[in-house]
């Protein structure tokens, strides 16, 4: 277990199966271990950005292949409702 000192990690120790671990006076302690889950925090200031960037390309894919298939009808000679 760490703890955050200013802009240092500090180690509190570690916690292993059937050794408890004190902490500010309560015991911490690791139960059977089966499996390893993992969490992950993260900061990801620019990601509106990104989901933007991302609908922009979508949505401007969708307009290129629209407009390239009603050229290409027209260019067939086959008549389009908005013709």
């Amino acid at each position: 277990m760490f703890t955050i000192e200013g802009d240092a990690m500090v180690s509190l120790g570690f916690a292993r199966e059937g050794q408890p671990l004190m902490v500010e006076g309560h015991e911490v302690s690791l139960g059977p271990v089966k499996r390893y889950t993992a969490m992950q925090v993260y900061n990801r200031p620019q990601e509106p950005v990104l989901v933007l960037g991302s609908v922009l390309m979508f949505a401007g894919l969708v307009w290129h292949f629209y407009f390239r298939h009603r050229d290409r009808k027209r260019a067939a000679g086959v008549e389009t409702a908005d013709a």
